[in-house]
């Protein structure tokens, strides 16, 4: 999964506009030097991690929901699903970008 994600992170970097797709700490690296030279580009990083926000939100929401309802298997066998996405996600982006 880190080989993945480090992968997605690599081609959405130098491809998609020097953001970061997977980890999120080179995200608030570049929005903080952004904000602190004031002429490094800070819109990227910015959408990269409010879309991490919105996604972490919703994941939340729907853990809650189904712990409520007595679903805690289903919650522990959700957890190869990030794994599947990073990996579908690194495909998608190395086609796109090789187009």
């Amino acid at each position: 999964m880190t080989m993945a994600a480090g992968a997605v992170d690599a081609v959405s970097f130098l491809g998609l506009g020097h953001a970061f797709a997977a980890l999120q700490t080179g995200n608030v690296l570049l929005l903080a030097f952004g904000v602190a030279k004031g002429g490094a580009p800070t819109a990227r990083p910015a959408e990269a991690l409010a879309a991490v926000a919105t996604g972490i939100a919703t994941a939340h929401a729907v853990i809650v929901r189904l712990e409520r309802r007595g679903r805690r298997r289903s919650v522990r066998l959700g957890s190869p699903v990030p794994a599947i996405i990073i990996v579908l996600t690194s495909v998608v982006v190395t086609i796109i970008v090789d187009a």
